[in-house]
């Protein structure tokens, strides 16, 4: 059904074109294609995210040919697979997509359906990435322009969208033939000399010298490197050489090179030290520490460096500064757990953690993901996440609660609401209809979703949660589409979640790529299909402790019938519940509050508060979230019951599974 279109990552790697993820999309052409694959090419470049690109590329650099041509891997490489995943499914600005799938590596072009071509982006190159859009009948690459004339789109109205997206290079009929048919890359002519050498100044081969002549000497020779200091070119050109060393697995071993690759790195916001995988675990560990000391580290990555231990990582964060941004990539000797506690001490100041077990978590194993595969891991799943839930104390929030109503005026006018004739009738609600009855019967009454997505297993800083909220209402309120059922919704939540940012600023909130939600995005998937029979929600209505916050979201569509020609209004409301007991504990009873008082009363004075800036949180909700209403404690503990049993029974003529 609709018009299937594939994405393919690829990379060039010895000599030969490798596929690193492959995006099947069932309902995307014309100008969604560009729009989609010119968020791909935004998402892959943004600042943000190179590293961990970076880093998924070096481990795809280590793979042997076996590896190439396994039939059963989909998520090698997580990183680079939800980046294709989200951005081609999900922009804040424009809306989402069309329901986008993860096919084996191993996919080839012409093995697929295809109505609506293959789009394929090369980064082999992060610095020019390149692209081409053709149709597998004809290998022939397709500029933007041609491609929507083949929909009958005319190209003026997108002018700018079309001259944003052919600024980036397009790949060659021959690069695409090469690609295709996996044959060796030709090696494009070296710019070298008569003799054979690189070309080289004297200025060059003269720095190149003293820094070899300091790296072979057994001491320090600290007025040596206080002169060369002086040039301004010196300190770069000393710290590439260290690593190009450390990358051809030739660095000297001596107490002199510890000292002077702390000096390369000394005062940068970026450490990487992720190529130093020859240096014992005690010498990594004393040079960032030291380096931690200078305060000047936002930044830090230590992926691949599988000598270091959980001990080691608890030495170097223990009563230091704390980056930012923490990278451990490619380091299976970290446990997810140890991640969730070094991230969710009160005191931590790290905002951001890139492990590898977080971006495989979303995704089963198999060649193509499929909710009969998920279904019976889902249990399985929240075993393994439930460390997250004990360790993450920075998240405050344990689940969010979803409520999807049709608000039908029915004959009197007043079908969907009290007597006033504008609260809704909780109690009125029903489940959604059955699929074998038509929708227009039921126009004259009040149709819900129910849905729970938990969100204990994420790492959310309060400007993450607030980022990601306000991704989720953007798209809602735009494309109210993408909300419209339990897996719409569990979608778009995930990737609002997956493109929430730590930071406040500009394109990062659009860009910025963090692992899908690993309980949200499965439950999404598995609603996606046998949801669709109307039976009841796969996780059970959770019990709130008392203290527990969650967040209810209300989305209302208020209509005359069902019909969606003849929608009035389309609405979002939000509020923070929380659980709490009578005086004489008789009772317990939800409380609610709007984010606002959330973010300025419960945060202020929490451990949050150092990290945070609430002020300039405060002024992007208000600014970013200005049509998004609220909910009153009164009609919070009229839903929640309500939604307790909707999530429980399905509709009322199926059996839940």
């Amino acid at each position: 059904m609709g018009y299937n279109h594939q994405l393919y990552l690829i990379v060039k790697i010895k000599s030969r074109y490798r596929t690193l993820a492959v995006v099947q999309h069932q309902n995307l052409y014309g100008q969604d294609v560009i729009e989609a694959c010119l968020h791909v090419l935004r998402t892959l470049s943004a600042e943000t995210n190179r590293i961990p690109i970076l880093q998924e590329l070096h481990a795809a650099n280590l793979k042997d040919d076996e590896f190439w041509s396994r039939k059963d891997e989909c998520t090698a490489f997580p990183f680079l697979a939800t980046c294709l995943l989200v951005a081609s499914s999900f922009d804040p600005i424009w809306g989402g997509s069309s329901p986008a799938h993860l096919y084996s590596i191993s996919t080839t072009y012409n093995r697929v359906h295809n109505d609506s071509g293959i789009t394929v982006i090369d980064i082999s190159n992060l610095k020019s990435l390149s692209w081409c859009i053709f149709f597998p009948r004809r290998m022939k690459p397709l500029s933007a322009t041609a491609y929507l004339k083949r929909y009958g789109e005319a190209t003026n109205r997108k002018l700018s969208l079309v001259q944003e997206f052919e600024a980036y290079v397009r790949i060659n009929a021959e690069q695409l033939r090469t690609w295709g048919e996996g044959s060796v890359v030709p090696l494009p002519q070296e710019d070298f000399d008569r003799d054979g050498a690189e070309r080289r100044t004297l200025r060059d081969q003269a720095m190149g010298q003293l820094i070899d002549m300091l790296l072979k000497s057994p001491d320090v020779d600290t007025y040596m490197v206080d002169e060369a200091r002086h040039l301004s070119d010196f300190m770069p050109r000393f710290r590439s050489r260290l690593l190009s060393l450390a990358q051809n697995r030739e660095l000297p071993r001596s107490s002199a090179v510890v000292s002077y690759i702390e000096l390369a790195f000394s005062g940068d916001a970026m450490v990487d030290l992720s190529p130093f995988v020859d240096l014992p675990a005690d010498d990594l560990v004393e040079i960032a520490s030291n380096l931690l000391h200078s305060k000047s580290i936002q930044r830090l990555d230590l992926s691949h460096l599988k000598q270091l231990s959980e001990s080691d990582l608890t030495n170097l964060f223990s009563n230091k500064p704390e980056p930012e941004t923490l990278y451990l990539l490619e380091m299976p000797q970290i446990s997810l757990r140890y991640v969730a506690s070094l991230w969710g001490r009160p005191s931590s100041k790290i905002k951001d953690v890139y492990h590898t077990e977080l971006f495989h978590s979303p995704f089963p194993a198999g060649d193509r993901p499929c909710p009969w595969n998920l279904k019976p891991s889902l249990s399985e799943r929240q075993a393994t996440l439930q460390p997250l839930q004990n360790a993450a104390t920075r998240n405050p929030i344990k689940n969010i609660f979803w409520v999807r109503i049709f608000l039908g005026e029915g004959k009197s006018g007043q079908g969907a609401y009290k007597d006033n004739g504008h609260d809704i009738d909780w109690e009125r609600a029903e489940p959604p209809w059955p699929s074998s009855i038509p929708k227009e019967n039921f126009s004259s009454e009040n149709r819900m979703f129910s849905a729970v997505f938990p969100v204990h297993d994420l790492f959310l800083t309060p400007t993450k949660l607030v980022t990601g909220l306000a991704n989720f209402s953007a798209c809602a309120l735009s494309e109210p589409w993408f909300v419209w059922t339990r897996a719409n919704a569990g979608n778009t939540l995930a990737y609002a979640f997956a493109t929430a940012s730590s930071r406040l600023a500009g394109e990062q909130t659009r860009t910025t790529i963090g692992p899908l939600p690993g309980l949200i995005y499965p439950l999404a998937f598995i609603a996606e299909s046998e949801l669709r029979i109307r039976k009841a929600w796969p996780l059970d209505f959770p019990e709130m402790g008392d203290g527990d916050r969650s967040i209810v979201i209300i989305s209302e569509r208020r209509a005359e019938t069902l019909s969606e020609r003849w929608v009035k209004e389309d609405k979002l409301r939000l509020a923070v519940i929380t659980r709490s007991a009578s005086v004489d504990g008789s009772y317990r009873y939800y409380e609610a509050e709007p984010m606002e008082r959330f973010l300025k009363d419960t945060l202020k004075g929490s451990a949050c508060s150092e990290t945070e800036d609430l002020t300039q949180l405060l002024e992007y909700w208000t600014n970013n979230m200005a049509s998004v209403g609220s909910i009153d404690a009164k009609e919070a503990n009229e839903l929640l019951p309500v939604m307790q049993r909707s999530i429980k029974l399905g509709t009322k003529d199926e059996k839940r599974f």
